[in-house]
């Protein structure tokens, strides 16, 4: 009991983490490239120089490299759009166009890994439309925008997680955070020389205040959640593990509500679909669960 109790806890702690990555990125004074190039090259630093991380690495297949190559660049076009989505309407909008990711991931898992596409899912999708006409009902047209962006960002991280889930037996799970993180950062290295020919205002250099931001939201909000994540995930089952990180979005909107006085620029529906969303999000996530019960009481009979 003393080891559950310590996994949920972990975990709980991990997502509030997490929720306060859209925080910081509200308070990092970067545009959202270059927030996101520091964040990717910091990680992937602080993740590369651990002895035994790094050996694996040099030690690692071709092929498993080139898997998680692939997966690098979408994670750094996912973070791109979701700090996009940030800056151009606030931290709000962006987590909770993040919580459609899972609903996303159920419709993509099928498609990409060869599987059965189950109508419960398109009905979850389609009932998650209405919580999103709701939401951008009474939006201006950056909101809107930031929006479209965040929803981006949410189809970007649904196709890298059901990569992930197919390559993950290739590696470990520290191995492939540093590849990835690598990558992403060498890919928006190549990316920066030809959009500054496009904006060549932006500034890529964090002064003292970002600097500290940017080294927790490496530390603080990228590696020690994801090693919490990674201790509880030993104790609890997948789906309890699901479940509570479909909280981010909930933890995140309250404290941009505490810290930013979000609720200042939304209005009541956006709140009225932010709990349509929520609610299809959690009741996807037992509709699932029951459905894999169902599915192992019968095959364990036949």
């Amino acid at each position: 009991m003393d080891s559950k109790r310590s996994a949920y806890l972990l975990l709980h702690v991990s997502v509030l983490l997490w929720g306060f990555t859209a925080i910081l990125g509200d308070l990092i004074s970067l545009s959202a490239l270059a927030l996101v190039w520091w964040r990717v090259g910091l990680t992937a630093i602080f993740l590369c120089v651990w002895p035994a991380t790094f050996r694996i690495i040099l030690s690692s297949p071709l092929k498993v490299i080139k898997n998680y190559t692939i997966v690098g660049v979408l994670v750094a076009l996912h973070w791109v759009c979701f700090f996009g989505a940030i800056k151009i309407a606030n931290a709000s909008v962006a987590l909770i166009t993040l919580a459609t990711a899972a609903l996303f991931t159920s419709l993509f898992e099928p498609l990409m890994l060869s599987q059965k596409l189950r109508r419960t899912d398109v009905l979850f999708g389609i009932l998650m439309i209405r919580g999103m006409m709701l939401m951008i009902s009474d939006f201006d047209m950056t909101k809107v925008v930031g929006f479209s962006v965040g929803i981006a960002a949410s189809v970007l991280i649904a196709i890298f997680t059901v990569l992930n889930k197919k390559y993950v037996d290739d590696s470990n799970p520290e191995v492939i955070t540093a590849i990835e993180m690598a990558t992403a950062f060498v890919f928006l290295s190549l990316v920066i020389p030809f959009y500054s020919t496009i904006e060549d205002t932006i500034r890529w250099y964090p002064d003292l205040q970002d600097l500290v931001l940017l080294f927790v939201l490496s530390v603080f909000c990228t590696i020690l959640p994801f090693v919490f994540h990674l201790r509880a995930l030993k104790q609890l089952s997948a789906f309890t593990i699901n479940l509570v990180i479909n909280l981010e979005p909930v933890y995140g909107i309250i404290l941009a509500m505490i810290l930013l006085q979000d609720q200042k620029e939304l209005t009541a529906s956006f709140y009225l679909g932010t709990l349509i969303i929520l609610g299809i999000v959690f009741i996807h996530a037992f509709v699932s669960v029951r459905k894999k019960v169902e599915s192992k009481y019968v095959d364990e009979f036949h």
